[in-house]
């Protein structure tokens, strides 16, 4: 599968310590001048491992799907995850992924969406 329908997913953390789970393709990364533009602040970080355990406490840690399971946790999507074929994503551990349609993910996940990622 190309990297480019495997999206990956990055956990940030906004000012105040709210969670931002990120879905971007995986062969991309955030740009983080970007990223401060769309969340609007200046004050974002990559989420500690402790964080991330706390938030997913029910996935494999680094292996969390990119969906709107956990409450407080806002999901964004990089336009150039967009495609026409199927995505693959971590179902919550390192050896299981979720092969569907794009269309089929973006109506279950519902993630805000902007341009964040090089």
């Amino acid at each position: 599968v190309s990297g480019r329908r495997v999206a990956k997913v990055v956990v940030v953390v906004v000012a105040g310590g709210s969670p931002v789970m990120l879905a971007l393709p995986a062969d991309r990364r955030v740009h983080w001048p970007s990223l401060y533009t769309v969340l609007g602040t200046d004050r974002v970080r990559l989420a500690t491992e402790t964080e991330m355990a706390g938030w997913f406490g029910d996935t494999a840690l680094g292996a969390e799907p990119p969906l709107r399971h956990w409450k407080g946790v806002e999901l964004w999507m990089d336009e150039s995850l967009r495609t026409g074929g199927d995505i693959v994503f971590p179902a919550g551990t390192h050896e299981d992924g979720i092969r569907m349609p794009f269309e089929d993910w973006l109506r279950l996940a519902e993630p805000w969406m902007a341009s964040f990622t090089v």
